[in-house]
């Protein structure tokens, strides 16, 4: 079904996100979140369509990012914790 909204279906919409992630254009889980799939599912689906994963850090402002963005998670967990923490 397409929503209104939308002028491509869905089958053309994944077709788009498989071809920008092989492109390089968007990261697996930008793909996952366009394809309206979780992550594991996306993965499956470029395995479908012969695209190679890329898995990894691709460069150092690629780290630098997930730095970032790992260090304003706070966990209230204690299996998180680390030894310095407690």
């Amino acid at each position: 079904m397409t929503r209104k909204s939308d002028p491509l279906s869905d089958d053309d919409r994944v077709a788009t996100v498989i071809t920008r992630y092989d492109h390089g254009a968007i990261t697996l889980g930008t793909a996952a979140r366009l394809a309206g799939v979780d992550r594991w599912t996306m993965r499956e689906r470029l395995r479908e369509h012969g695209v190679d994963l890329r898995l990894g850090l691709a460069d150092d402002a690629d780290a630098q990012r997930e730095i970032q963005a790992a260090s304003g998670l706070t966990f209230d967990d204690v299996d998180s914790r680390t030894p310095d923490s407690e």
